[in-house]
């Protein structure tokens, strides 16, 4: 048993920490959609099958907090120029939030949107279609359940259009309507209990199965956990429990690889301090398990997951660091999750959506430009990523060998590790926690070997106790890492 609990140990300290320099080649330059001076959020996007990229978000003006629009835009050149933002709300007076779009086989747009939110209680849902031409006059989705929002919309392969939004009869209760060839069907209760479910994405796969990504909780139960369920033949299966422990927060997104398996990440509580620390944390459906919940980063939100084509996951997330936050890309590679940081400043990014087409990463999101007091001004932006492994470019291979010894150790662990070109180096000591314990090494360092120990003490040099750490080697914008286990 403690050899078993040992390897899972292990195995979570290598994914406690990943590298965080950039490979800027292979993303492009960010580039700015929204033109509108003022409040751009929330944007979603879909692209269709002639690659037409259309994008869609909420945008506030200069006419004060209570007048959200929702705005259009496409690109039909990869993303690198998008046409003139377009108002598509046909109401300018209310607040209108939370716009998704989504791409049928006949390149017909289908959008929905949260209509007078401001109104928490006659708030709705509405849908609008674009046939290539006109945008329709606008329906109500959610007739006769007002207090509806948290919209949601997906189209199967059979051009089928489901629609789930947010209701807080019963707890609060997920309801969805399916539009099929034009006719509505009736609306209906994802779980009809007492218990909360809170949609945050669901994916249609190849035989047209619904994976759905939630937050539940059961009656009275106070804290909300990731949970992962399927539709597929008119019935919902049962619930299964993805997060572990402590509360989950937003940034719960969804990914399938290509067997149409599901991979979840979300921003969860990492104790139950006040505030609690909170982390990046995902896991995997292998065909028959669900992976341990693996921790990528601390003090992170806004995450966004994708699968490519060759089941690389991939990973953004938005954390903070002293000097404001930093925006990360991290895939696995090898067993490995390498990092690379796409953008760093005073504000962070927000509203990410990745998604996997054609050999490509596209990513949307927005972020803010400036911020005084509650008057944020912030922009939409587009990138892309050509997917290709940091393995096939050689780009991991900055260190010949790295390896601790003794290990188990019972104090003095000597580090031997060889450069193939000078870098600057930085080694670094973290405890399971994810805390750093000692920084052992800051320096630039030719090509060769070199060996160097670690006492088995703290930055204040006293002794850490028994237990495991992660020892973690920077060269440059390339890191490896390997645990050590101090026994005395």
């Amino acid at each position: 048993m403690k050899n078993r609990l040992n390897r899972f140990l292990v195995a979570l300290l290598l994914l406690l920490f990943v590298g965080q320099e950039a490979f800027p080649q292979n993303w492009t330059e960010p580039v700015q959609i929204s033109t509108l001076e003022g409040l751009n959020v929330r944007p979603d996007f879909c692209i269709d099958n002639n690659g037409t990229i259309h994008c869609v978000w909420a945008y506030r003006g200069e006419t004060g907090w209570y007048h959200f629009v929702i705005y259009y835009s496409k690109s039909t050149d990869e993303g690198q120029s998008w046409s003139e933002p377009q108002n598509i709300s046909q109401n300018d007076s209310m607040w209108m939030d939370n716009p998704h779009i989504v791409a049928d086989s006949k390149n017909h747009l289908h959008l929905a949107y949260d209509f007078n939110v401001r109104n928490c209680y006659r708030n709705l849902i509405v849908y609008r279609k674009f046939d290539g031409q006109n945008w329709s006059e606008m329906d109500t989705v959610s007739r006769g359940w007002p207090s509806s929002s948290y919209n949601h919309i997906v189209v199967d392969h059979n051009d089928k259009v489901y629609f789930f939004w947010y209701h807080d009869i019963n707890n609060g209760t997920e309801l969805y309507r399916e539009l099929e060839n034009g006719h509505w069907g009736d609306i209906k209760a994802v779980y009809d209990n007492n218990d909360k479910y809170y949609l945050s994405k669901v994916m249609v796969d190849t035989a047209n199965i619904l994976h759905c990504s939630a937050y539940f909780c059961y009656e009275e139960q106070y804290d909300e956990e990731i949970v992962y369920s399927t539709f597929a033949n008119s019935e919902w299966s049962d619930l299964t429990g993805i997060s572990k422990d402590y509360a989950a927060y937003e940034g719960n997104d969804i990914a399938l690889d290509k067997e149409g398996y599901p991979h979840i990440v979300w921003r969860q509580s990492l104790d139950n301090g006040a505030p609690p620390e909170n982390g990046t944390k995902y896991s995997c459906f292998n065909g028959s398990d669900w992976s341990p919940p693996k921790l990528l980063a601390k003090s992170s939100d806004a995450q966004a997951i994708a699968v490519d084509n060759c089941n690389g996951v991939h990973i953004l997330d938005n954390e903070k660091i002293d000097s404001g936050f930093k925006f990360m890309h991290y895939q696995l590679i090898e067993g490995q999750w390498i990092g690379e940081l796409l953008d760093s400043g005073i504000y962070g990014n927000y509203y990410n959506k990745l998604v996997n087409h054609d050999g490509f990463l596209y990513l949307i999101n927005g972020k803010p430009d400036t911020i005084i007091n509650i008057d944020v001004v912030s922009s939409i932006f587009f990138r892309k990523y050509a997917i290709t492994t940091a393995v096939e470019e050689g780009k991991l291979q900055a260190f010949d060998s790295f390896r601790l010894y003794p290990n188990p150790s019972r104090g003095s662990t000597t580090i031997d590790y060889t450069l193939k070109e000078e870098a600057p180096i930085l080694i670094e000591v973290y405890g399971l926690n994810g805390k750093m314990i000692d920084k052992i090494l800051d320096k630039r360092q030719t090509a060769g070997r070199y060996q160097i120990k670690w006492n088995g003490t703290d930055k204040n040099r006293k002794e850490v106790k028994n237990g495991l750490y992660l020892i973690r080697l920077q060269a440059g914008r390339y890191f490896t890492a390997r645990p050590v286990e101090i026994v005395r």
